[in-house]
Protein backbone atom coordinates (compact mmCIF):
# COMPACT_ATOMS: atom_id res chain seq x y z
CA UNK A 1 0.00 0.00 0.00
CA UNK A 2 1.03 3.56 -0.60
CA UNK A 3 0.06 5.52 2.52
CA UNK A 4 0.78 8.80 0.73
CA UNK A 5 -1.19 8.06 -2.42
CA UNK A 6 -0.66 11.28 -4.32
CA UNK A 7 -0.56 9.82 -7.79
CA UNK A 8 -3.40 8.24 -9.66
CA UNK A 9 -6.78 9.13 -11.02
CA UNK A 10 -10.08 9.25 -9.22
CA UNK A 11 -13.40 8.96 -11.02
CA UNK A 12 -16.45 10.09 -9.06
CA UNK A 13 -20.08 10.14 -10.20
CA UNK A 14 -23.31 11.00 -8.39
CA UNK A 15 -24.95 8.47 -10.71
CA UNK A 16 -23.37 5.80 -12.96
CA UNK A 17 -19.91 5.42 -14.50
CA UNK A 18 -19.67 3.94 -17.98
CA UNK A 19 -16.23 3.17 -19.40
CA UNK A 20 -15.56 1.92 -22.91
CA UNK A 21 -12.21 1.73 -24.66
CA UNK A 22 -13.54 0.86 -28.10
CA UNK A 23 -11.47 2.26 -30.98
CA UNK A 24 -13.77 2.24 -34.00
CA UNK A 25 -10.95 2.90 -36.49
CA UNK A 26 -8.99 -0.14 -35.27
CA UNK A 27 -12.15 -2.15 -34.50
CA UNK A 28 -10.77 -3.23 -31.14
CA UNK A 29 -10.86 -2.37 -27.44
CA UNK A 30 -7.78 -0.88 -25.78
CA UNK A 31 -6.31 -1.86 -22.42
CA UNK A 32 -6.85 0.30 -19.31
CA UNK A 33 -4.46 0.57 -16.37
CA UNK A 34 -5.51 2.85 -13.49
CA UNK A 35 -4.33 3.72 -10.00
CA UNK A 36 -6.83 5.37 -7.68
CA UNK A 37 -10.52 5.23 -6.85
CA UNK A 38 -13.47 4.61 -9.13
CA UNK A 39 -16.55 5.64 -7.12
CA UNK A 40 -20.15 5.79 -8.31
CA UNK A 41 -23.29 6.31 -6.28
CA UNK A 42 -25.00 4.21 -8.96
CA UNK A 43 -23.54 1.42 -11.12
CA UNK A 44 -20.13 0.94 -12.70
CA UNK A 45 -19.98 -0.59 -16.16
CA UNK A 46 -16.70 -1.19 -18.00
CA UNK A 47 -16.86 -2.50 -21.56
CA UNK A 48 -13.51 -3.66 -22.87
CA UNK A 49 -14.90 -6.37 -25.12
CA UNK A 50 -17.89 -7.55 -27.12
CA UNK A 51 -19.00 -11.09 -28.08
CA UNK A 52 -18.97 -10.22 -31.80
CA UNK A 53 -15.20 -9.56 -31.71
CA UNK A 54 -12.38 -12.08 -31.50
CA UNK A 55 -10.65 -12.43 -28.11
CA UNK A 56 -7.50 -10.67 -29.37
CA UNK A 57 -9.63 -7.55 -30.00
CA UNK A 58 -10.71 -7.31 -26.35
CA UNK A 59 -8.96 -5.06 -23.83
CA UNK A 60 -7.60 -5.80 -20.38
CA UNK A 61 -8.49 -3.92 -17.19
CA UNK A 62 -5.96 -3.31 -14.43
CA UNK A 63 -6.88 -1.30 -11.33
CA UNK A 64 -4.66 -0.68 -8.32
CA UNK A 65 -6.83 1.08 -5.74
CA UNK A 66 -10.54 0.76 -5.07
CA UNK A 67 -13.76 0.38 -7.03
CA UNK A 68 -16.99 1.35 -5.27
CA UNK A 69 -20.52 1.14 -6.66
CA UNK A 70 -22.41 2.39 -3.62
CA UNK A 71 -25.97 2.03 -4.86
CA UNK A 72 -27.50 5.19 -3.40
CA UNK A 73 -26.74 8.51 -1.82
CA UNK A 74 -24.43 7.85 1.16
CA UNK A 75 -25.78 10.88 3.00
CA UNK A 76 -29.33 9.52 3.06
CA UNK A 77 -29.34 5.85 1.97
CA UNK A 78 -27.77 2.52 2.90
CA UNK A 79 -25.66 0.76 0.26
CA UNK A 80 -27.85 -0.69 -2.49
CA UNK A 81 -30.99 1.02 -1.21
CA UNK A 82 -31.51 2.76 -4.56
CA UNK A 83 -31.58 -0.65 -6.34
CA UNK A 84 -28.23 0.19 -7.93
CA UNK A 85 -24.65 -0.51 -6.94
CA UNK A 86 -23.85 -3.11 -9.59
CA UNK A 87 -20.45 -3.80 -11.16
CA UNK A 88 -20.52 -5.03 -14.75
CA UNK A 89 -17.02 -5.67 -16.10
CA UNK A 90 -16.65 -7.07 -19.62
CA UNK A 91 -12.96 -7.63 -20.27
CA UNK A 92 -10.50 -10.17 -21.63
CA UNK A 93 -8.64 -10.09 -18.34
CA UNK A 94 -9.18 -8.19 -15.12
CA UNK A 95 -6.61 -7.48 -12.44
CA UNK A 96 -8.07 -5.62 -9.47
CA UNK A 97 -5.66 -4.95 -6.61
CA UNK A 98 -7.18 -3.40 -3.50
CA UNK A 99 -5.06 -0.55 -2.12
CA UNK A 100 -6.77 1.14 0.86
CA UNK A 101 -4.42 4.15 0.75
CA UNK A 102 -6.52 5.61 -2.05
CA UNK A 103 -9.60 5.48 0.17
CA UNK A 104 -8.11 7.42 3.08
CA UNK A 105 -8.94 10.90 1.81
CA UNK A 106 -12.30 9.74 0.42
CA UNK A 107 -13.44 8.21 3.72
CA UNK A 108 -12.81 11.45 5.59
CA UNK A 109 -15.49 13.19 3.49
CA UNK A 110 -18.26 10.60 4.00
CA UNK A 111 -20.78 10.33 6.85
CA UNK A 112 -19.45 8.75 10.05
CA UNK A 113 -21.76 5.74 9.87
CA UNK A 114 -20.08 4.37 6.73
CA UNK A 115 -17.47 1.65 6.72
CA UNK A 116 -15.76 -0.20 3.95
CA UNK A 117 -15.15 -3.86 3.29
CA UNK A 118 -13.25 -5.91 0.77
CA UNK A 119 -14.71 -8.82 -1.19
CA UNK A 120 -12.95 -11.30 -3.42
CA UNK A 121 -14.45 -13.03 -6.42
CA UNK A 122 -12.63 -15.72 -8.32
CA UNK A 123 -13.93 -16.31 -11.83
CA UNK A 124 -12.93 -19.37 -13.78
Amino acid sequence: ANPNATEGVSLFAANNIYLSTYDASAQKFNDVSLRGVIYAQGDIQANLGHPTLAADKWGKLKLNGSMVAYGGNPATQSPGQAATGNLDLVTQQGELTFDPSYLTSLMSTLPNNLRYGCWLWVLE
